[in-house]
C-alpha cells in the first residue's frame, strides 16, 4: 500500500513537470511569433517589467484624499428614504386607525340590527298565524289553525 501511494505521488510529480515543460515551450514559441510580427494585429506586444513600473504617487494629505473620495463616490449617495415618524405621529395614526375600526364596527352592528329587524318583519316571527284556543282553554291543533290574511 505504501508503494502504491509513493507511485501515485511520483506520477503526479511527473505529470506536473511535463505540464510545466509544455507551458514553457509554448511560451517560447509565442514570443517568437510575436517578434516576427505575424500576430501584431492580434496581440499587444509584451512589455518589459522595467518599463511597466508605475511612477509612485506623491503623498496626499487628508483633504486631497477626502476630495478624491467625494468626487469619485458622488454617484453612490443614497436616495432619501421615508422619514422616521415621531412617537406623537405614530400615536395619532394608531388613534385614527382605532376610531375608523370602531366606526366600522358600529356601522356593521347597526346594519346587522336593521337586517335582523327586516328578517323578523319578513318572517314575522310566524306572523300571519293566529293561535286559537278552544272553549276549554286547550290549544287547537296546528292543522286546525288556519292562516289568516295579513291582519297587521
Amino acid at each position: 500500500m505504501i508503494e502504491k501511494t509513493k507511485q501515485q505521488r511520483y506520477d503526479k510529480k511527473m505529470a506536473r513537470d511535463e505540464q510545466e515543460e509544455a507551458t514553457e515551450r509554448l511560451d517560447e514559441k509565442w514570443k517568437e511569433i510575436l517578434q516576427t510580427g505575424a500576430m501584431a494585429n492580434y496581440a499587444r506586444p509584451v512589455k518589459d517589467k522595467a518599463s511597466s513600473v508605475i511612477p509612485p504617487r506623491p503623498d496626499t494629505d487628508d483633504y486631497d484624499s477626502l476630495f478624491f473620495d467625494l468626487r469619485m463616490n458622488s454617484d453612490k449617495r443614497g436616495d432619501a428614504s421615508e422619514r422616521q415618524k415621531t412617537e406623537e405621529e405614530l400615536a395619532r395614526e394608531e388613534h385614527e386607525k382605532l376610531i375608523r375600526q370602531e366606526e366600522a364596527r358600529l356601522t356593521n352592528e347597526r346594519d346587522n340590527a336593521t337586517e335582523r329587524t327586516r328578517k323578523k318583519l319578513k318572517n314575522g316571527g310566524k306572523k300571519g298565524f293566529v293561535v286559537k284556543y278552544d272553549s276549554s282553554g286547550a290549544l287547537i291543533d296546528k292543522e286546525k289553525v288556519r292562516q289568516c290574511s295579513k291582519i297587521l
